[in-house]
């Protein structure tokens, strides 16, 4: 059940630092900051903390609460990080791409 409690406590923390990212209280790196595409940036990574906030809530609240046998429980939980992490990924490469293209 600790286990349940720290990684709700890690999908409440990420989805607030994306709430507070598409409000524009998020720290651009400085290779990133000073671009027309700065803000967009900004968002896409706040949106992909978003995401991964609720998809931890949703894994962590059914696991909480649905009797299945560990396994199950590992995939539910390794799998809610998939949706995030893929999405911040092809984010983060587009960006890359533009800084490498000196896309200003």
């Amino acid at each position: 059940m600790n286990v349940d409690i720290s990684l709700l406590v890690l999908g409440i923390l990420d989805l607030v630092f994306g709430i507070a990212g598409l409000s524009g209280k998020t720290k651009i790196p400085v290779k990133y900051s000073g671009r027309s595409w700065s803000q967009a940036y900004g968002r896409d990574i706040a949106i992909g903390e978003i995401i991964l906030g609720v998809c931890w809530i949703a894994a962590t609240l059914i696991v909480g609460f649905v009797e299945m046998s560990s396994t199950v429980r590992m995939v539910i939980l390794i799998g809610s990080l998939v949706p995030g992490l893929v999405y911040t990924f092809v984010a983060s490469r587009k960006y890359k791409k533009m800084l490498n293209d000196n896309i200003q």
